[in-house]
């Protein structure tokens, strides 16, 4: 059986906002589904890793169009590329 949790409850774990989540959702970035019940959104492991790659790659500061093209290339090189460019450009950019 999957373990889902609901939308006010990964924020808080998270340190995020329910607007940033709902946000990201909007990108594409993750799916949650639909409590029956309640209707809130909930997020299962699977999601839950996703948006666990996002905060991560958003703390980075990749744009979240970049973040888009890593979780949906199946290819870990295009994560690879992405992620050196960034450190490129704070390495350059350095005061």
């Amino acid at each position: 059986m999957s373990h889902f949790e609901p939308i006010h409850q990964v924020p808080a774990k998270l340190g995020l906002t329910s607007s940033t989540l709902r946000h990201w959702e909007e990108k594409m970035l993750f799916h949650s589904q639909r409590d029956p019940q309640s209707g809130w959104r909930i997020y299962n492991t699977e999601a839950l890793q996703r948006v666990l790659l996002v905060l991560l790659l958003r703390e980075l500061d990749i744009p979240i169009r970049s973040v888009k093209i890593v979780l949906d290339s199946a290819d870990p090189q295009i994560a690879t590329k992405i992620i050196n460019e960034k450190i490129y450009l704070v390495n350059t950019f350095q005061f």
